[in-house]
């Protein structure tokens, strides 16, 4: 199950409790809860505010979540303080839409390093000339498997 909630949002009091909602029934159930974390809406004045990113990671694990998702606050050191202070395995998000493959696998491996369960793909992956290759490559960044990385890095620059 998942369940989105904007911190920082007009509506952010229903969200919150929505999400204790669903955090209960799932613990009844005994099923898995991703809580999507943002911090968007008009109280907000920056998104990636670290210190903001790091309360509603919190926040969903305080709710029962029991893996969040959260945007990547901006350095591999400032993404380690969030993953440190999190009692839950944190997941980032994709975020904006990047054209330098190189680039984005340097953020995956920036983003695993700084000790995050994993990422949320979406545009980049949907949006890439060869999503195959690229999932692939992101993978390997994702469970650590060197060894298939420039074998991967030649057949998506052959395409």
């Amino acid at each position: 199950m998942s369940v989105h909630v904007n911190v920082g949002s007009t509506t952010e009091r229903e969200q919150v409790a929505d999400l204790a909602r669903v955090a209960e029934a799932c613990g009844r159930w005994n099923v898995p809860l991703l809580a999507m974390m943002y911090a968007r809406g008009p109280f907000v004045e920056n998104p990636l505010d670290p210190v903001l990113l790091r309360h509603v990671a919190t926040l969903a694990a305080d709710l029962g979540a029991d893996i969040v998702k959260v945007p990547h606050p901006g350095t591999e050191e400032l993404m380690a303080e969030l993953v440190g202070c999190c009692p839950i395995p944190v997941v980032v998000a994709g975020g904006p839409a990047r054209s330098d493959t190189g680039e984005l696998l340097e953020h995956v491996a920036s983003t695993m390093r700084a000790g995050a369960a994993g990422v949320a793909m979406g545009r980049n992956v949907f949006q890439a000339p060869r999503p195959g290759v690229l999932a692939r490559q992101i993978a390997a960044r994702v469970h650590e498997r060197p060894a298939i990385i420039p074998a991967l890095s030649s057949t998506l620059s052959a395409g």
